[in-house]
């Protein structure tokens, strides 16, 4: 009798539904590709064992992946997760630098943005809800003239591009190609179909071409989810991007130099011009320079950190995350010749900004000499980088490589 009561407690234990049994699935060097190219949206987390912030996210990550269950059944949603230590190939391919690196794919396609929100069960939850909400504005062409419609509707800001789909019916498949693309580049442009048109092509324009009545439209002939997804980011992703305190981890984790415009919000037409002549002049320093741009109120402290304020707006500087260079002319003259903004790049990289900002202007480096002293008179204190700051912070991640 003693031994039935004792086996009890054990006998309904393993009878016991598991409520909370996990849908996150695992992927691997082998499965990767394959897994994350069944799913419309797919959250990946990699991470190690061994990580303290890895294994305090663990739990969080399958209680909200058990939110989505049937829809993780009907392939519409994924959590997925790496382990970097016995999956290394994929997570060096994915340059990986931190634990835990949530990244995000949609139809397959990897997002360029990680998700850096809040670390809880709701903030996953509502995350994954917004991913599937339905990107694309559609329009009926007996309303309207395309023009007038977007006229209305879209905030034209210098942010954000409209891209516009010129068709006869909705269910194509190129139609659907383009939903998907929608979706994987919703954060970087706004996107309307624009039906009932009497016409046998299906088009694709960006609102500036329509807003400029040119008739050189992108024609669709059996393009596929990459060409038509191709096209789309030449349209929509700009070498200049505007940085704010949302996205400010995410560009200086790329740990490139930085060209900053901080500008007056009251005068948002210095920003289009230097979106402009970067696009034109600067496009050759994509690889090793960050071009952004600054709101100089909403990002008041590097102002105050290089002795300026409101009045000095605009101005430009490059941040190497060392020290912070300001341009010694106006932005005028720095845009009125690429040769300006071009040489003070170049100047960056060879060292003579750093050379000139510590031993004055007119310093060479020499071997020479090496036990001459430093005139104190013309040396300058360096203005340390601000925005090295804004970079992953070791309270949120265990970093990998020192780089932060």
């Amino acid at each position: 009798m003693f031994l039935w009561w004792c086996l009890l407690p054990v006998i309904l234990l393993t009878n016991a539904p598991n409520y909370c049994a996990s849908v996150v699935l695992v992927a691997n060097d082998t499965n990767f590709n394959s897994l994350i190219s069944e799913y419309d949206v797919a959250l990946l987390k990699f991470s190690a064992e061994w990580c303290y912030y890895s294994r305090m996210l663990a739990p969080i990550y399958e209680q909200a992946s058990e939110k989505f269950t049937e829809l993780t059944k009907s392939r519409k949603v994924a959590f997925i997760s790496i382990d970097c230590e016995s999956s290394q190939n994929i997570c060096t391919k994915q340059y990986i630098r931190k634990y835990p690196t949530i990244k995000i794919t949609k139809y397959g396609k990897m997002l360029k943005s990680e998700y850096r929100n809040e670390r809880s069960v709701e903030a996953f939850v509502k995350f994954v809800e917004d991913s599937l909400k339905f990107p694309v504005e559609i329009i009926n062409g007996h309303q309207d003239k395309p023009v007038k419609i977007l006229d209305s509707w879209v905030n034209k800001s210098v942010e954000t591009k409209c891209i516009l789909a010129l068709v006869d019916k909705l269910d194509t498949s190129h139609m659907d190609l383009f939903k998907k693309v929608a979706a994987i580049e919703q954060n970087s442009c706004k996107f309307y179909i624009y039906y009932n048109l009497t016409t046998n092509d299906e088009r694709l324009a960006t609102y500036d071409t329509m807003a400029s009545k040119i008739k050189s439209l992108t024609i669709l002939k059996n393009a596929d989810l990459t060409a038509i997804h191709n096209w789309v980011k030449n349209q929509c992703n700009s070498l200049v991007r505007e940085i704010t305190f949302s996205n400010a981890e995410e560009i200086t984790e790329e740990r490139l130099p930085l060209m900053l415009l901080f500008y007056n919000p009251d005068n948002k037409t210095i920003v289009s011009r230097f979106m402009e002549f970067v696009n034109s002049h600067l496009s050759h320093h994509q690889s090793t320079i960050n071009f952004v741009t600054a709101n100089g109120i909403t990002f008041s402290h590097p102002l105050a950190h290089l002795g300026k304020s409101k009045e000095d707006l605009p101005f430009i500087c490059l941040d190497s995350f060392a020290h912070m260079y300001v341009y010694p002319g106006s932005v005028e003259m720095a845009l009125s010749d690429p040769k300006h903004l071009d040489q003070f790049v170049e100047d960056l990289k060879s060292g003579k900004l750093h050379m000139e900002y510590h031993y004055g202007s007119g310093s060479e480096t020499t071997t020479t000499s090496p036990k001459t002293e430093v005139d104190e008179s013309v040396k300058t204190t360096p203005h340390v980088s601000v925005f090295q700051h804004l970079s992953p912070s070791r309270m949120r991640y265990t970093i990998i490589h020192d780089e932060f």
